[in-house]
């Protein structure tokens, strides 16, 4: 057992991790993302290219999305575990690591108990506790789709629309949609599986330690995932975290706001966070 794999063992039990498929791209320090509930690595790809000029960005699929294996658990240890042991199928002994939603919860827990691996934590728009169940639609939605008749996205899309108006949120959720070698339609992520698990997931795993790292919280000003009364929550344990609101984003500032959010992120990354306006 070498030393990186002594830290996995120690850290996330190494049996229950699975190998998640990613994508790379550009060279440097490496900085891991992980996507929110019903995305995809690919969902960041438009972030990455942005970044690839100075970064070695790594864009995995968590468990049970995208084209990771699907798997009969989806604990936050176990997104957190797979995370570390991709790392080590890397050969990285330590990475920038960013989440957002889903996988901030899953970056908080991982910088937590691994804080010797992970440089700097940036998480966007979450914050460390417990939601209430905000997804229910969106899982209706996607069992509202009839897979074995339709022929296209558009009917997709159109068995959705009671279900969600918004067609933004639609075309997101239909990034999930793939066809098998027969041409029929499926879904890519383990729908049954995020549905069983999605009671633990609106829960917030418990921080063992301090991360005493640098630590950026981006939040969207129109967004109610992080709340002025979550501010102390997440000093409490990221006692070195800078918070930064872009005020004219919602829960995805990546994509309605992504000049200003590269620019936060950058200037973390680039150790410039004293002139960013951080939130007491």
């Amino acid at each position: 057992m070498n030393h990186r794999d002594g830290i996995l063992a120690r850290t996330f039990r190494s049996d229950t991790h699975v190998k998640l498929h990613y994508e790379t791209l550009g060279r440097g320090e490496p900085l891991i993302i992980l996507h929110g509930l019903f995305g995809s690595g690919a969902n960041w790809r438009s972030i990455a290219q942005r970044l690839a000029d100075t970064w070695q960005v790594i864009l995995p699929d968590l468990r049970n999305h995208g084209d990771s294996p699907h798997a009969p658990t989806n604990r936050y240890q176990d997104i957190a575990g797979d995370t570390l042991a991709l790392m080590d199928r890397l050969g990285l002994a330590r990475a920038h690591l960013l989440g957002h939603s889903l996988g901030g919860k899953a970056a908080m827990l991982l910088a937590s108990r691994a804080p010797e691996r992970i440089d700097s934590l940036t998480v966007v728009d979450i914050a460390p506790r417990a939601y209430p169940p905000l997804h229910l639609e969106l899982f209706r939605a996607l069992h509202a789709v009839p897979l074995a008749r339709i022929t296209s996205r558009r009917e997709a899309s159109e068995a959705m629309a009671a279900h969600i108006p918004n067609p933004a949120v639609r075309d997101f959720l239909l990034t999930n949609l793939a066809r098998d070698g027969n041409g029929r339609f499926h879904w890519r992520l383990n729908l049954a599986g995020l549905e069983e698990a999605y009671e633990e997931l609106n829960a917030m795993p418990f921080l063992d330690r301090l991360y005493e790292g640098p630590a950026l919280f981006i939040r969207g000003g129109h967004s109610d995932y992080v709340r002025d009364a979550d501010l102390g929550l997440i000093h409490q344990s990221f006692p070195r975290a800078c918070v930064v609101s872009l005020p004219l984003a919602h829960h995805w500032p990546h994509v309605e706001t992504p000049n200003e959010f590269l620019r936060a992120l950058r200037d973390f990354l680039e150790a410039r966070s004293e002139r960013l306006p951080c939130e007491a």
